[in-house]
């Protein structure tokens, strides 16, 4: 099954059980039953929210202790999120 065939499956299995659900619902969902990973939904948040204070003129280094300061945990944590290395997408990048 393609990613979308099984993306799709999910939305229509929760749309059935939740008629209409705001995407704050669906997420809270998805955590919930465990169909969404907690640590990775954090690093995509964190990710987003750096960029996003850079693109506004931040440094990053600002941007990154703001955004730990925001989400409650460390500065380290957060610069992991940020630059850990995915060997998955390195290789993808390099073929």
């Amino acid at each position: 099954m393609s990613r979308d065939e099984l993306a799709t499956e999910l939305a229509s299995m929760l749309v059935a059980e939740q008629q209409q659900l705001s995407p704050y619902q669906m997420i809270t969902l998805l955590l919930d039953r465990g169909l969404l990973a907690r640590r990775e939904v954090e690093k995509v948040v964190a990710r987003q929210r750096v960029e996003a204070l850079c693109a506004e003129g931040m440094g990053r280094c600002d941007a990154m202790a703001e955004v730990a300061h925001r989400m409650c945990c460390s500065y380290e944590k957060i610069r992991a999120f940020i630059y850990q290395k995915n060997e998955k997408q390195d290789y993808a990048i390099r073929n």
